[in-house]
């Protein structure tokens, strides 16, 4: 799985970093919260809670092969 913060869309509320700390930090000076790493299976359900509480949607976590696809059918497409 592929965890991560979309930036524009990030308020900076700080709740995924309040719910799961190890995996998402708020930036300093005004930046928008990321996710340090990858989580551990044992932290799905937290990075999930992290997921549903977020006021914007800014959290995504998809399958690595549709990230994948997705970023294929982007660079093929003609613009």
């Amino acid at each position: 799985m592929k965890l991560h913060v979309e930036a524009s869309n990030c308020t900076r509320c700080g709740a995924c970093a309040a719910l799961c700390p190890d995996v998402f930090d708020v930036g300093s000076m005004g930046s928008a919260s990321r996710a340090k790493r990858q989580p551990a299976s044992s932290e799905r359900m937290f990075v999930d809670a992290a997921r549903w509480i977020c006021p914007t949607d800014a959290i995504r976590l998809t399958q690595d092969d549709v990230v994948e696809a997705l970023q294929h059918d982007h660079a093929t497409t003609p613009l």
